[in-house]
């Protein structure tokens, strides 16, 4: 029942860090170089470098927790990244076939 949990938990921080990453990479795709009101200036890459410290630092604190000092269980949490990151590739997928101008 442990390891379920771990298990589990390791599919919710791979959704968020690979949804975050597709998020992130979406939003620069849909407004090149437009500034709007609602959305403030920000430099691209400043954009995905913030973006990735922010997952990648909410992943490792996680996983670190997750672990507790076992490593049968980050090994766990970490399929149930690998296993979250080809559930998000599915999901994505379609979205981007419709996307792609022809």
């Amino acid at each position: 029942m442990e390891y379920a949990t771990v298990f589990i938990a390791g599919i919710a921080l791979g959704l968020f860090y690979f949804g975050g990453l597709w998020l992130s990479t979406r939003s620069l795709a849909k407004q090149p170089g437009k500034q709007t009101r609602t959305q403030p200036f920000m430099p691209p890459a400043l954009k995905l470098i913030l973006s990735f410290v922010g997952r990648m630092g909410v992943t490792l604190v996680c996983l670190y927790w997750l672990m507790q000092g076992i490593w049968l269980r980050a090994i766990i949490a970490l399929l149930g990244m690998l296993l979250a990151r080809f559930l998000v590739r599915c999901w994505v997928a379609p979205k981007l076939r419709q996307e792609v101008p022809k």
